[in-house]
């Protein structure tokens, strides 16, 4: 069985890769891609914290193979599961979870968008009832 760690392909793609993965950059072989090579990659990608290696020395009794993020921020931990099946349906509430955040951005982007143009357009009817009001006060002199 392949690790198939997202984060090993991201640092495979580059070492400071951002943003979404995509089939593509799954299939893309790398020496660092899981999802393509057996075995483990051939240096860390990351420098782990004592209570990793606690974890590693000292695993629980559990028959989880499987684990994704339990929401957008990573405080929330992650989801672990021992079945394809149980990890597939946690994958798919992350992503749920994800498509519906990122809709609530792109609301309250769409909201500031309005507000400014509402705020220009007061902006732009106070300049021109400003100069009227100038060419009046001088047509009056």
């Amino acid at each position: 069985m392949r690790l198939q760690t997202d984060p090993t392909v991201m640092y495979g793609l580059s070492p400071t890769f951002q943003g979404k993965l995509t089939k593509k950059h799954i299939n893309k072989d790398t020496n660092y891609n899981t999802y393509t090579r057996d075995g483990l990659t051939p240096t860390p990608i990351a420098m782990p914290q004592e209570r990793s290696i606690d974890a590693v020395l000292h695993p629980l009794n559990c028959k989880d193979l499987y684990f994704v993020a339990a929401g957008i921020s990573p405080k929330m931990g992650h989801v672990f599961t021992s079945s394809l099946k149980d990890h597939n349906k946690a994958v798919f509430k992350y992503r749920k979870a994800l498509k519906e955040y990122r809709k609530e951005l792109l609301e309250k982007e769409k909201d500031i968008k309005e507000k400014e143009k509402t705020l220009k357009e007061a902006l732009d009817l106070d300049k021109e009832t400003e100069e009227k009001n100038k060419t009046e006060a001088q047509a009056s002199i």
